[in-house]
């Protein structure tokens, strides 16, 4: 480890201080060439250096539109290192050796990057799996790269005219990449969003873990067969017509891709609440037949109950083009600020919205003017603008729904987000209805408000009791004889406690017998004919 420290830290010591040295003035200067040597270093420290840089790519509430565009382009990329490294590691997690685990092991490398590198393998059942291996230096050098990033922070926080929140980025960016670093967690995520996708009615899944083959530094899971979304991207782009016939014939295609993007997002961050939070096209796969497969479960996002209920107001209120509504809920995420900054960030709001919903109703307009990553990119654009901070807990959510808005638009670019939204609003009021009829149907439910009633009861009836005998005193006191009015007061005040005894004891009789359906229909019928002859003397009397 410590020989590992010195040889990081000369890395990232020699490249500082040459990128600080062009940097600077280019970004003072406002230079072009500002963006693109960010870029440059990020990519060449690499580590969590890189992953800096996606996270701060999605932050257009902090930096400029150009440096965002730029850092965009970064890739999580390495060369493989050999099989025969792995090994050791995979023994270690799985507790035998490779040959009595595996009846095939593939030493050439589907995938590889910073953290980890992929490799085919069969089970001696003859399934076909992938195996997912953390490479041997990675704890070594992400941990370097966590000494020199709080560095950074307490730098950030410290010099004055540089904005703290991009410290706090840092700070997510380290917490996020410690979690990567025990696979259990990814794992457990797998096996929770599995289940999840399984039982919603959205045709996508996620794939099958083997849990006796993982580890803390190992993932073995089902090989997922079919085309990936990058390299359907890759066909759409060069307009490969014969790869796309030859993938039409098992249900694949880019207008089906979109669609199931569009719609497995929405389930996850609004219906399930939890999503994964790395959409980029390699991380997902069309089977054969149609069905959408999302990997890489190690960065995941989740919505708390306060912000779920804002974010699913805010698309109803778009869903129903309530410009007003819409514009509330998004102030309403931010943290409390001045007069100006809101009225400021308000105004561009509804004239974000204003424009977006007139795009979706123009014929002229052009898809992506339509796209909710539009949207939201706008939004946080007024945000800056403005100087008020997206909030922690809703980047992952806005960087989740812009990618993968603009990987559907590529897809199929006439998709209009509009009536899936629409639709999918329908589907969860439907879903939130029939799970209220279920929870009041519950035995538990129907207990606890019977408890309630049972407690309420006797307070209702003393409240009567104290208004029948306030209202003579009230008449003694302020004339001779009392009104029709108040007359037909008493009658009601009477019979109405009349009606609280025979519910009480209905309730009771229920209680006892556990007959809720009979008892309930039978109190709703003498309820309403008590109702209506107490109604009857009342209106005799006054007249």
């Amino acid at each position: 480890m410590p020989t590992y420290f010195v040889v990081r830290s000369f890395r990232i010591l020699l490249l500082t201080p040459a990128f600080l040295l062009v940097f600077l003035p280019a970004a003072v200067l406002r230079r072009p060439s500002g963006p693109t040597v960010l870029r440059w270093y990020l990519q060449t420290c690499g580590g969590v250096f890189t992953k800096l840089g996606q996270f701060l790519a999605m932050r257009y509430d902090l930096l400029p539109v150009t440096y965002c565009q730029e850092l965009s382009r970064l890739l999580d990329r390495l060369p493989p290192i050999p099989l025969a490294r792995l090994v050791p590691v995979i023994e270690r997690d799985i507790g035998r050796p490779v040959a009595d685990a595996f009846a095939n092991l593939d030493p050439v490398a589907i995938g590889s990057a910073s953290l980890a590198q992929v490799h085919r393998a069969t089970l001696p059942g003859g399934e076909q799996v992938v195996i997912k291996v953390m490479r041997p230096d990675t704890e070594h050098r992400f941990r370097t790269d966590f000494v020199y990033m709080r560095g950074y922070a307490w730098i950030l926080e410290h010099v004055p005219f540089i904005d703290r929140g991009i410290a706090g980025i840092i700070r997510e960016v380290i917490a996020l990449t410690s979690r990567e670093l025990d696979f259990r967690r990814e794992a457990q995520n797998m096996v929770e969003m599995r289940q999840l996708m399984l039982e919603d009615d959205i045709d996508h899944d996620a794939p099958l873990l083997y849990p006796r083959l993982s580890g803390a530094h190992t993932i073995t899971m089902e090989f997922i067969e079919g085309v990936s979304i990058s390299q359907m991207l890759r066909a759409v782009d060069a307009k490969d017509t014969q790869s796309l016939a030859t993938w039409a014939e098992q249900n694949i295609t880019p207008r089906r891709a979109a669609h199931l993007i569009l719609r497995s997002v929405l389930e996850q961050t609004m219906h399930h609440r939890q999503f994964q939070a790395d959409p980029h096209a390699s991380n997902m796969i069309m089977r054969p037949g149609g069905t959408l497969s999302w990997l890489d479960f190690g960065v995941m996002g989740w919505l708390d109950e306060r912000l779920w209920h804002q974010q699913l107001s805010l698309r109803v209120a778009i869903a129903e083009q309530r410009l007003q509504r819409a514009a509330e809920i998004l102030v309403s995420m931010f943290a409390p600020v001045s007069r100006s900054q809101l009225e400021r960030f308000e105004h561009d709001v509804k004239e974000d919205l204003r424009d977006w919903v007139r795009a979706t109703r123009s014929p002229m307009a052009t898809i992506s003017e339509k796209s909710t990553g539009l949207l939201f990119l706008n939004v946080m654009r007024a945000s800056q603008r403005a100087g008020m901070r997206i909030p922690t807990g809703l980047t992952s959510l806005i960087r989740t729904i812009m990618v993968a808005d603009v990987i559907t638009l590529r897809l199929d670019p006439d998709l209009d987000w509009l009536p899936s939204m629409q639709a999918f609003i329908r589907e969860e009021q439907r879903r939130q209805a029939e799970s209220l009829i279920r929870e009041s149907l519950s035995l538990s439910y129907a207990s606890d408000l019977m408890r309630l009633y049972l407690g309420a009861a006797p307070a209702a009836l003393m409240l009567i009791d104290a208004a029948n005998a306030t209202v003579p005193r009230l008449t003694r006191l302020f004339g001779d004889e009392p009104s029709r009015l108040e007359q037909a007061l008493l009658v009601f005040l009477r019979y109405l406690r009349l009606a609280g005894v025979m519910v009480a004891l209905g309730g009771v009789a229920a209680w006892v017998t556990g007959t809720w359906t009979d008892l309930f229909a039978a109190g709703l019928i003498g309820m309403g004919l008590l109702t209506a002859w107490v109604l009857n003397r009342v209106i005799r009397l006054y007249r």
